[in-house]
């Protein structure tokens, strides 16, 4: 989410002390310790639903100074939907890249607007992930893994970028392994890497 927040912000020219307070934000409230504490609780049983998920990321997305309409948000999400489930399905053969898949997305957070706060606030998340992960067994992260990919199973929006790079085909379906491909051939060995850190220009 917040990668595709900070594209929109430079694309719209804003300025860098208000993109960094929007993201600054966005990032406290989206890894605030009780907030994420509440999540990992009250859905031990079961996960989200796509209704709670979107409405969670709807105000988290506006409890900065940004505001967005409808129209908007229904971008944003089916842009954080589909690159996430793209990313989840090139790493569908190995379970272990989903927490390598999640630390790097953490440190691309990081590197947005390098702050100390927001680096206290990324290790603890680190730490908790790691201490709900690491006593699962390789079967038990399979199904985690299995999950994820199930819930985003039904999306299969159009995403222009993923298509520009040769990642989805027209028909909204993602390309498996696409041969010489410049990009596929980074994020594959970089996942969970910014997508805009590469463009297809």
């Amino acid at each position: 989410m917040l990668y595709v927040i900070d594209q929109r912000l430079k694309a719209q020219s804003i300025p860098l002390d208000k993109s960094a307070q929007v993201l600054r934000e966005i990032t406290e409230v989206l890894l605030d310790p009780k907030f994420l504490h509440y999540i990992a609780t009250a859905y031990q049983q079961s996960m989200l639903t796509v209704q709670q998920c979107r409405v969670l990321l709807t105000d988290i997305a506006c409890c900065s100074l940004m505001r967005l309409d409808i129209s908007s948000m229904d971008k944003l999400w089916d842009l954080m939907v589909m690159i996430f489930k793209w990313q989840i399905f090139i790493t569908n053969k190995n379970a272990q890249m989903l927490l390598d898949l999640t630390f790097r997305h953490l440190d691309g957070i990081g590197r947005l607007i390098p702050e100390m706060r927001k680096q206290i606030l990324i290790d603890n998340v680190k730490k908790s992930l790691l201490e709900l992960w690491e006593p699962l067994c390789e079967d038990e992260q399979t199904i985690v893994h299995r999950k994820v990919y199930k819930w985003l199973k039904p999306y299969n929006t159009k995403i222009s970028i993923l298509i520009r790079m040769g990642l989805q085909k027209s028909t909204g379906d993602f390309e498996p392994e696409p041969k010489n491909n410049i990009f596929y051939n980074y994020y594959i060995n970089n996942i969970g890497e910014n997508i805009y850190s590469k463009t297809a220009n």
